[in-house]
């Protein structure tokens, strides 16, 4: 939200646009770049590359997300973007995240109650962009302004009440 101005705004006006918001926040930070490993059974050419049998390939969902041939201007916030939950943050298929429907209720649940609370957020100052080491992303620190709501909304409502 910090780096595209106007999008707290625009979603505190209009919560239909919540689902797509954590959609497109999922593609462009998924909290995991990539968890799935697999070994490959026989020789196999893969985009120009020859990938020999028995090669340990790791699956980038982080890359995924943002291929250019799958995601029109991928590095944009788009929340009118066309299939917004194509991508692959909690895999697909069979091997799908048996969390990620409740992730997604959370995170509207959550983003609602936190836009009824605030008018506004900022990065604060000294941020460092360090990120956590292992397979789960994320800053070590984040320092935020935050200006809060003079009359708070309803719990998740987007109404005055």
């Amino acid at each position: 939200l910090c780096e595209h101005p106007g999008t707290f705004e625009g979603l505190r006006a209009d919560r239909t646009k919540l689902r797509a918001f954590v959609e497109e926040s999922m593609r462009m930070r998924s909290p995991t770049h990539g968890l799935s490993t697999r070994i490959t059974a026989h020789d196999e050419v893969f985009q120009g590359v020859d990938v020999p049998a028995d090669s340990l390939l790791h699956l980038r969902y982080g890359a995924a997300n943002v291929d250019a041939d799958e995601f029109a201007c991928p590095f944009d916030l788009d929340l009118d973007r066309e299939g917004v939950s194509r991508h692959v943050t909690f895999s697909a298929g069979p091997r799908v995240c048996p969390g990620a429907t409740l992730s997604r209720l959370e995170q509207q649940i959550a983003w609602g109650v936190l836009l009824d609370r605030i008018e506004s957020i900022e990065y604060g100052d000294g941020n460092d962009w360090l990120h956590q080491p292992g397979i789960m992303l994320g800053t070590l620190e984040l320092h935020l302004r935050v200006t809060k709501a003079d009359v708070p909304l309803s719990l998740g409502t987007g109404r005055n009440g």
